[in-house]
């Protein structure tokens, strides 16, 4: 499988490392049952959910502008990838 969304992974978990935070503790603290969507985000299997990125920020100290960059960049990865005919949707 081929990574999708590895800028956002790269964020998301040094900023977690940083903040000395496991997996775990930070889907607590967004309301997820277990560490697997974190998991899965670090990894860069699936993006970070646009209705959570504003609350990342706030607990892992991430610059919105920063998020925004990030979280786009990803996006236009992946859209180039799909007109390119790289991946499947």
């Amino acid at each position: 499988m081929k990574l999708q969304f590895k800028n956002i992974a790269k964020l998301i978990e040094s900023k977690r490392i940083e903040a000395k935070l496991t997996q775990k503790q930070l889907s607590t603290l967004l309301g997820y049952p277990n560490a697997q969507t974190i998991s899965n985000i670090e990894r860069g299997y699936c993006n970070l959910p646009l209705k959570t990125a504003l609350q990342v920020c706030s607990i892992l100290k991430i610059d919105v502008d920063l998020m925004a960059d990030t979280l786009k960049a990803d996006w236009e990865a992946k859209l180039n990838n799909i007109l390119n005919n790289e991946v499947e949707l």
